[in-house]
């Protein structure tokens, strides 16, 4: 059972209620949370440089335990292959649990880094659009515009499609 929902819980009893469920979050999980506070560190210290293998072993408990920071981490592992293999829906699942609606931003951000090229990622424009249209599914209106530019004009070895096209750009203009 992760924490998350217990707190939400507790915060939605009031506030003595809250005192009392946080106190046995403590109790239940001993001094665990303020060690997971320093694995989390010490992964995102892994992460951020280059030791992909470590930042995977120190992040993957705690994202299985609802850590959304350790979660987004694993995202990422997973979209760029660093540290495992790539594998994009394992990498959705993450981000959609650490994130949930906001996802869509994230995948936008990753379908950009694959067209473009990134330090660590190289251009791949077939992974670009896979990510431009999961985020385009969730209502990301620049990822729909996207994709209607793609079928539009042919882009990236689509072959032109008016229809998906017009589908996009309508979507797109769907959006508040």
């Amino acid at each position: 059972m992760t924490r998350r929902p217990l707190v939400r819980r507790a915060v939605a009893l009031g506030a003595a209620a809250a005192l009392v469920a946080i106190g046995a979050t403590y109790w239940i999980y001993g001094n665990d949370l303020g060690q997971e506070a320093q694995k989390m560190e010490a992964a995102t210290a892994a992460f951020k440089s280059g030791q992909f293998a470590d930042g995977v072993r120190l992040a993957e408990p705690l994202a299985a335990r609802g850590n959304a920071e350790a979660e987004t981490w694993m995202g990422l592992a997973y979209a760029f292959g660093q540290g495992v293999p790539r594998d994009r829906d394992r990498a959705k699942v993450y981000y959609l649990s650490a994130q949930g609606e906001q996802a869509h931003k994230t995948f936008y951000w990753l379908a950009e880094q694959y067209e473009n090229g990134a330090p660590l990622v190289p251009v791949d424009h077939t992974e670009a659009l896979a990510w431009y249209a999961a985020a385009a599914e969730m209502g990301d209106e620049r990822a729909q515009l996207v994709l209607a530019r793609v079928f539009r004009n042919g882009l990236y070895g689509v072959y032109p499609d008016p229809i998906a096209a017009a589908f996009w750009e309508r979507k797109a203009g769907e959006q508040e």
